[in-house]
């Protein structure tokens, strides 16, 4: 099987974009190239049927009123076929960018250390699911959905969380087309970390979780202190802040600041939501 080979210089185009070294992000990139290029087989819509996906959907009408950014991506050319006007209210930057530059342009402006996650693990995790499948009805019945952080042209940095369908497959039963929806949770969601979620439709159209997994970035590795571990394991264990104090020869006063330094720093709102977190962060 022949598939299609993309050139490093072109992928890494984004550069001119980018807010952080671009050393820092050559790596990640050529290493996205080996992922795409290993799935999406040379086979390719002529540009008629490419148009007729986004007749088909009627897009620039039905989704009017969708507040988030609707958009259609070809995996092998990483070129988008349709992106929505709301983009620009949602990140600055207008559609016209994005067709220009295809999928670089929207991984220029993801932090580095998600950028590491997307592309060492989720990409291949996403991709694999869709190679399992054994026909194309079984590829559109999936559903990835994923969180990531991204700057806007102003500078300001949001966070989105994105599904992504396959709508179209080549020859070879590989995801060629990909319809995605970008909505903007920056109102509750505020860290670093990642969330991937896989779902499968079943005969009644109805979606149920597959996969899931968390991640954190690599700014959030080590938010907790040795001591902040010791002490987490410890209310696992129901100790209380008075029993951790004896246990580990500090005052009641500082069991308590690292209690509330933890729930600050994974952004929890109580005990259990904090164990919660740090049992699905590998903390624990």
């Amino acid at each position: 099987m022949n598939y299609i080979r993309v050139d490093y210089e072109n992928f890494l185009i984004f550069m001119s974009y980018s807010r952080q070294s671009p050393k820092s992000y050559i790596q990640h990139h050529k290493e996205a190239v080996k992922i795409f290029t290993g799935y999406i087989s040379e086979a390719r819509l002529t540009g008629e049927r490419e148009n007729s996906l986004i007749d088909n959907f009627q897009l620039s009408q039905l989704l009017k009123e969708f507040h988030g950014v609707v958009s259609i991506l070809d995996f092998s050319t990483q070129s988008y076929i349709y992106m929505s006007e709301s983009v620009k209210s949602i990140t600055g930057y207008s559609q016209d960018e994005f067709y220009e530059h295809g999928i670089q342009k929207t991984i220029s402006l993801i932090p580095e250390e998600q950028l590491k996650i997307i592309h060492n693990q989720i990409f291949p995790i996403m991709f694999d699911h869709f190679d399992r499948c054994t026909s194309i009805e079984e590829i559109k019945d999936l559903r990835v959905t994923f969180n990531y952080n991204a700057f806007r042209k102003d500078g300001s940095l949001a966070s989105f969380l994105q599904q992504t369908s396959v709508i179209h497959c080549d020859d070879y039963k590989k995801a060629r087309i990909a319809l995605m929806l970008v909505t903007d949770i920056s109102d509750f969601k505020t860290d670093g970390n990642i969330t991937l979620g896989i779902s499968k439709k079943n005969a009644e159209g109805v979606y149920h979780p597959i996969f899931t997994k968390n991640y954190l970035s690599d700014n959030e590795q080590h938010i907790l202190s040795i001591r902040e571990r010791e002490i987490l394991n410890l209310m696992r264990h129901g100790k209380s802040s008075n029993e951790i104090s004896d246990m580990l020869f500090i005052s009641e006063h500082t069991v308590y600041n690292h209690r509330k330094n933890m729930l600050k720093k994974l952004d929890a709102k109580n005990t259990g939501e904090l164990l919660s977190k740090s049992i699905a962060y590998g903390l624990l």
